[in-house]
């Protein structure tokens, strides 16, 4: 292709790009730009089916998209969109089929060329966390009744205060947002948290309050609550309370109490984000945890944005920064 070609081809990514709600800048951009391969389906051609591998991820940059699985709801896209992020970074074949429902323009971006611009741009990847968990925090506070968050875990974990580093450290590495995070990372953030231990009906935090802590359960059960619109989860040992999306929630949208006596684990946010420009295990772990949770709402409760009220698809979602409706 000519050179000509090729510089045209940039501008115009560059220019997608930036159309999108949260858009990389500069290096970052440019980054991406460069590593993005043009694709091009005509309607009912197949983007990828169930099983195959999933090394990439598409930016829908005009026409629509319509996603399959056996005994599950359809979902359908519109440009701009992302799919085919959650099983990519999951790790594991395609959970559903693609299909072009219009001709279609995408641009493929491997998942290990994401990894890298992330990597090597942490506001971008700050940025990019913190606009996807806003967007399953909205998912969450539109389902009214337990939110849709998952069952809590009735696992029994210590009560007592005074929990040695290695038992933080064990603990922290229970919460799916940490586990694959590496030792050093949770053993920094271990040595960062501070231990809160209520007793039943204590309130951890009130509806209103500012939110600049992440509290992991150690041990008991805590619950969330609020009256209008109508929402109660529980959380257990090894969990986050009110999940993984907290960590973008500015203030908190619920209540937060003991049920019974509980250990909390209670790390401030500015904290985690030094702990992740450090060590970019834990940004790719927080960020994998953040995706599973809204893979496994989605898959309860379909396309929640729609019922979210969000609007129309604007960015990209699950892989970057946060969209105005659902990825996949």
């Amino acid at each position: 292709m000519p050179a000509e070609d090729d510089r045209q081809l940039g501008v115009e990514r560059l220019l997608f790009l930036g159309s999108l709600t949260s858009r990389p800048n500069g290096p970052a951009a440019a980054q991406i730009a460069a590593a993005m391969r043009d694709l091009h389906f005509k309607r009912e051609q197949r983007l990828f089916a169930i099983g195959d591998a999933s090394p990439d991820i598409f930016f829908v940059v005009s026409g629509s998209v319509r996603m399959t699985a056996p005994d599950a709801a359809p979902w359908s896209f519109e440009a701009p969109a992302v799919i085919g992020a959650i099983d990519t970074f999951a790790g594991r074949p395609r959970t559903r089929t693609a299909v072009a429902t219009s001709d279609l323009h995408a641009l493929a971006l491997a998942h290990t060329d994401w990894l890298v611009v992330l990597e090597e741009h942490f506001d971008f990847a700050r940025e990019t966390l913190l606009r996807i968990a806003g967007g399953l925090e909205r998912m969450h506070l539109a389902l009214t009744g337990d939110g849709g968050y998952p069952p809590a875990n009735k696992a029994e974990g210590p009560l007592a205060a005074g929990q040695s580093l290695l038992d933080k450290t064990r603990a922290l590495r229970r919460l799916p947002s940490f586990r694959d995070a590496g030792v050093q990372a949770a053993l920094r953030l271990a040595e960062l948290a501070d231990e809160r231990l209520l007793a039943p009906g204590e309130v951890l935090f009130d509806e209103g309050d500012p939110c600049d802590t992440l509290d992991a359960v150690v041990g008991g059960l805590l619950e969330i609550e609020r009256a209008e619109p109508p929402l109660r989860a529980a959380f257990g040992p090894g969990s986050l309370v009110g999940g993984a999306s907290t960590i973008a929630v500015q203030h908190a949208a619920f209540t937060a109490r003991a049920v019974e006596a509980s250990l909390v684990l209670r790390m401030r946010k500015d904290d985690v984000f030094d702990v992740m420009e450090d060590h970019f295990a834990l940004t790719r772990a927080i960020l994998a945890s953040v995706n599973d949770e809204r893979s496994a709402l989605m898959a309860r409760h379909g396309n929640v944005d729609d019922r979210a009220g969000l609007g129309a698809q604007s960015g990209p979602g699950s892989v970057g920064p946060a969209s105005s409706t659902m990825r996949r």
